[in-house]
């Protein structure tokens, strides 16, 4: 893709549980969690606010420097936790990238994950600065014609005045992909913002829950490109593939409605697209176990710990298993009612029947027993 267009991010949503741990209560963890992601942009707390309210019925909302919203103890999910929710709009993301150097959004997204998040959803777009190939105007007489292919069954709408620009918009917002065509120099300049272009339109496909999941999931396995210092994704590779999938605008032809599959693509919109293949959108797929996402969340952080531990019993490895099956032991004891519930869907991911509150028990006296049995040497 050329200097003349650009690839983003620019819109993100995600929540994941809030997990209470044992005798602390919703504010405290909030609290927590606010303090965690704090750190995580580089922020101190005179950059943050919190709000006296929350939106969309969570109890607790947080500002991190103006543009990164999070909201805590809200509504409850199918496995019974509380939610929190971390909002990107598009001067969030820019916010992310300029506090964050150092990562990338491959680093974010799989951040996210180890939160055991779910995506609700992600916006990519495509900024064209030239419109030498293509533009609204053109999109809207194919349109107009019906000389085009597109993943929706409603019509497209425009809307929009002269000056605040025209938009055009395939699918509504209950859809899981939207197509937004508008004039993003006029919205600029109606807000009163600098702009630096002379021509600008942005083609912003929203993808929202299952398939913004679904996305994320395709973006991380297949399309990773380490020569992007900044996403470390071929993010423009996916974005005019997606974009042809979701809208094929065709040459003029004679075809009825149900038979445009049949003409060929306009050359103009595939000279937009850099003669892209057509992809095939990502599909609402199963998540990946949510016990293997926090494993690889968890594990890397605590390995150095682990190798603590092993120099500290002199590399006695028997030693090592008996310090590590205490501590298990111990902080089992620990577990709270939600913790539990997780514990059995992880077991139940595996195929592993879950414990009743007498099973776990079981399953406790059995690691005490043995690290009992274990301690006798020393």
């Amino acid at each position: 893709m050329n200097e003349e267009k650009n690839v983003i991010i620019d819109y993100l949503s995600v929540t994941f549980p809030l997990e209470l741990i044992e005798n602390e209560d919703e504010q405290e963890r909030s609290e927590a969690v606010y303090r965690l992601f704090r750190n995580f942009f580089h922020l101190i707390d005179q950059e943050c606010r919190q709000d006296s309210y929350g939106k969309n019925n969570f109890k607790y909302q947080y500002v991190l420097a103006d543009f990164i919203i999070l909201r805590c103890a809200g509504p409850v999910n199918e496995s019974g936790f509380k939610i929190c929710q971390l909002e990107l709009k598009g001067e969030g993301c820019r916010e992310f990238e300029r506090r964050r150097p150092d990562i990338t959004w491959v680093d974010f997204l799989n951040f996210l994950y180890g939160l055991d998040s779910s995506y609700k959803r992600i916006d990519v777009t495509i900024d064209d600065f030239s419109g030498i190939e293509i533009n609204q105007d053109y999109i809207k007489s194919k349109l107009d014609k019906k000389h085009y292919t597109s993943t929706f069954r409603g019509k497209p709408k425009f809307y929009g005045t002269q000056d605040e620009g025209f938009t055009i918009e395939l699918g509504t917002r209950k859809s899981p992909i939207q197509l937004v065509i508008y004039d993003k120099l006029k919205q600029q300049q109606a807000k009163n913002k600098p702009c630096e272009h002379d021509y600008w339109t942005r083609y912003e496909m929203r993808f929202r829950h299952a398939k913004a999941d679904a996305v994320v999931l395709t973006l991380l396995k297949e399309y990773q490109d380490s020569n992007n210092e900044l996403y470390r994704l071929d993010l423009a590779k996916f974005a005019k593939s997606e974009l042809y999938a979701i809208l094929d605008l065709k040459e003029d032809n004679n075809y009825s409605i149900d038979k445009q599959h049949r003409a060929e693509t306009d050359k103009r919109w595939l000279s937009f697209l850099d003669e892209s293949e057509k992809a095939v959108l990502p599909k609402i797929a199963e998540r990946v176990s949510t016990s293997e996402t926090r494993r690889s969340y968890i594990m890397p952080k605590a390995v150095s710990i682990l190798m603590m531990w092993i120099e500290m019993c002199g590399r006695d490895y028997d030693l090592f298993f008996y310090i590590l099956l205490r501590e298990i032991y111990v902080l089992s004891g620990n577990m709270n009612k939600n913790q539990r519930k997780k514990f059995n869907e992880f077991l139940l991911e595996q195929n592993i029947p879950p414990l009743d509150n007498t099973g776990f028990e079981q399953f406790r006296n059995t690691m005490h027993d043995k690290y009992i049995e274990m301690e006798m040497p020393f």
